[in-house]
């Protein structure tokens, strides 16, 4: 079910009008029930895989919290051997309890694995497989599961929480299932943790003006950057990545698609959380602001901010205390000082993650080249850092000059927009060609992005109002000015005005022949 459907809407209104009609200790197991119908909208064996995770998650958690309660408390004045013997009993619950967390991430991982990866490397065409299958078996059918790859993460998340004690486990089955199986996040996130939602699920939402009202305005905000930048701006990104494109052509592309891709995806979050917002559930925020980043590494810690600290937190962290890491910090520290072997580890990791992230992505090879790019860029400034550091002191460079500032916001929007290149094309072959044709300036051909004169001259300016209308309200956020408490503390006048403009914006600019969903939907 497509969020930007009227029957996705008409859904919504239904859910909300049940939800605040029902008694408040209910509300949760309405979510449990709107999230199961969003699923089977889909297809019902969507159910069978929100099953599955949810089972072993439970069943995992709920062992190792066993073994962790029943660790034996020391006695005043025991023996030597009965300490001995208590520490081993402690040893032997900490390997069960590993063995636990351990077992239950392999077996979400090899379910994303035979889901997503394995059809996509085969080539399978599940259409056809499905066919062949149905002929023997009516109900037998291979599906890609919907946000397979967001909740299996919540998921992993879950257990190694409880595993590492940052949460207790949870004893109720149903609970869980909703967090894994919450609807709004199961289209593009963010990657929530259940510490982080465990309270906003089951509290009672008895004020419904306040959250519908809230909700709203950031449903039409993300339908703004969705449909009035995103939509429009892709019909030029779309002709861009048609046939080969040659010196400003490619350039052009690129940049419009770092735009359009910032529109999409932040803008199908914001829908998401005033979505949950409407039922009164806050869930976490995904982008601040990225492109007033000044480094690569910013730059990433402000877009999808949940993937980026689930792969801090589960991937980076513990790859560091991971023992093959230890003996290479060890080793390097015989030739080099002990920062310097701190930050190899550090660059080896860094090119790991986002290895992983590029993986997490697809099997092509463009999302490896990606991952590598910024990998290897971001081992290399980590490497460096101490270099550069003698660098800017020996041209006596002011960190804190305006000038110095607007370098590195440049010089970040810069490798970025370039590393979009594995974004546009097939392969990473592809896009390091298209890289390269960015620099046959003369056979640069606009008019193979711009095929009419009046679409363009009607078009790009309303683009270019709707961007400054975007940078200013992410200037006010980067300044620490919350926009929505400020209109809510709006007249009323002033209040309609908005939520006008922001309709009618819609309505007139935001019907684009071709625009899809959101990007990242069903991921």
């Amino acid at each position: 079910m497509n969020i930007t459907t009227l029957l996705f809407m008409l859904f919504l209104m239904a859910g909300l009008l049940i939800y605040y009609l029902i008694p408040g200790r209910f509300q949760w197991e309405c979510l449990l029930v709107l999230s199961a119908v969003f699923l089977c909208a889909a297809d019902w064996r969507n159910l069978l895989y929100i099953a599955a995770v949810t089972g072993i998650s439970f069943a995992a958690a709920l062992r190792i919290e066993k073994q962790y309660s029943e660790e034996s408390l020391p006695e005043t004045g025991e023996t030597s051997e009965r300490r001995q013997i208590r520490k081993a009993e402690k040893a032997k619950r900490a390997r069960k309890a590993k063995h636990a967390a351990v077992t239950a991430v392999v077996l979400l991982v090899l379910i994303l694995v035979f889901s997503k990866y394995v059809p996509e490397a085969l080539g399978l065409d599940l259409s056809k497989v499905n066919k062949a299958l149905q002929e023997r078996w009516l109900l037998l059918k291979l599906i890609t599961p919907f946000g397979l790859s967001y909740y299996l993460l919540m998921a992993i998340s879950y257990v190694l929480d409880v595993y590492w004690k940052r949460d207790r486990a949870e004893h109720n089955f149903l609970h869980l299932c909703l967090f894994i199986s919450y609807f709004p996040l199961l289209t593009q996130g963010p990657i929530s943790r259940y510490s982080q939602l465990r309270e906003e699920f089951f509290r009672e939402h008895g004020s419904a003006y306040d959250n519908l009202k809230a909700g709203a305005l950031l449903i039409l905000w993300g339908f703004f950057k969705k449909m009035v930048i995103a939509d429009r701006i892709g019909v030029f990104v779309r002709r861009g990545w048609s046939g080969r494109q040659y010196g400003l052509n490619v350039v052009i592309c690129l940049i419009f698609y770092g735009i359009y891709l910032y529109g999409d995806f932040s803008g199908g979050i914001d829908v998401i959380r005033g979505i949950s917002e409407c039922f009164g559930v806050k869930v976490t925020e995904n982008f601040r602001q990225p492109y007033f980043s000044k480094s690569l590494g910013e730059f990433w810690r402000r877009w999808h901010i949940s993937l980026g600290a689930f792969m801090k937190d589960y991937v980076f962290f513990p790859l560091a205390l991971w023992k093959p890491f230890k003996v290479l910090k060890k080793k390097t520290k015989k030739h080099m000082s002990s920062r310097a072997a701190g930050r190899v580890a550090a660059a080896v990791m860094d090119l790991i993650v986002f290895l992983i992230v590029g993986v997490w992505h697809g099997m092509g090879s463009q999302y490896a080249g990606w991952g590598l790019y910024n990998g290897v860029i971001l081992a290399f400034s980590t490497l460096m850092e101490e270099r550069y550091a003698v660098w800017k002191t020996s041209l006596h460079i002011e960190e804190s000059s305006g000038r110095y500032q607007v370098f590195r916001l440049v010089r970040t929007l810069l490798i970025v927009t370039i590393g979009w290149v594995f974004d546009c094309k097939d392969s990473a072959r592809e896009a390091i060609a298209m890289f390269f044709r960015a620099f046959l300036l003369g056979r640069t051909d606009l008019t193979r992005i711009f095929p009419e004169t009046s679409e363009a001259a009607f078009y790009l300016p309303i683009l270019f109002a709707a961007c400054l209308i975007l940078f200013w309200v992410d200037l006010q956020h980067e300044k620490g000015i919350s926009l929505r408490e400020k209109f809510a503390g709006q007249s009323y006048f002033r209040q309609v005005c908005v939520w006008t403009f922001l309709f009618q914006a819609i309505l007139l600019f935001g019907r684009t022949v071709g625009a899809g969903g959101f990007m990242y939907a069903n991921f």
